[in-house]
């Protein structure tokens, strides 16, 4: 072989070799960018998901603003804890006859699911709010009964009839010769104590 030929095969040889080593690296920077894509893919994956819990964190903090100041309209409604008890419902019950001129027969603690007697007492975790409920029973005209009503639902504090039952005397007439139907109430009256829960 002469030279110009052993030349001519050298380069030739060179330049494949260039080649192959050319299309090596740009395989391998292929591979390279798969991986980088995968891994970008699965950053961006991880983002959303991030960016979603953000999302639903803003939303609930957003629900428990409102459901924090809800409850600060309620418990602002209510009787003071400290004077939110049996005795203090008794004596606006009783109060509320008085001015509406209802006869009280009879008044007595219950407790929330309607037996009579006083709630069980005693520590431990508890709901927030602790229902006070008194049962009485009083008698009067229709008109007492209604002024009664009303004197209840414009005292300033939350208080509320739970159910009451009613029942209608014989008629008679009064001195004026107006026809009147005495009334026997029962009822039950409850307000809520906030106690913070568990407390």
């Amino acid at each position: 072989m002469n030279k110009e030929l052993k030349a001519v095969v050298g380069a030739g040889v060179f330049f494949l070799l260039l080649i192959a080593g050319a299309v090596y690296v740009v395989m391998d920077l292929g591979d390279q960018l798969e991986l980088v894509q995968g891994e970008n893919a699965q950053l961006v994956a991880k983002i959303d998901g991030l960016k979603k819990e953000v999302a639903q964190r803003e939303s609930l903090q957003l629900q428990l603003d409102k459901l924090e100041a809800g409850l600060a309209q309620y418990v602002r409604i209510l009787p003071l804890p400290e004077v939110a008890n049996e005795e203090w419902l008794m004596n606006l019950v009783q109060d509320k006859l008085e001015q509406a001129q209802f006869r009280l027969m009879r008044i007595e603690v219950t407790d929330p699911k309607g037996q009579a007697g006083p709630p069980p007492r005693g520590k431990g975790a508890g709901p927030a709010f602790r229902e006070v409920v008194v049962r009485m029973t009083a008698q009067g005209t229709y008109d007492q009964f209604l002024r009664f009503l009303n004197l209840l639902e414009k005292h300033e504090t939350f208080v509320r009839i739970n159910k009451f039952a009613c029942d209608a005397g014989q008629q008679i007439l009064d001195d004026d010769g107006k026809v009147i139907v005495p009334l026997s109430i029962t009822m039950d009256v409850s307000t809520y104590r906030y106690t913070g829960g568990g407390k």
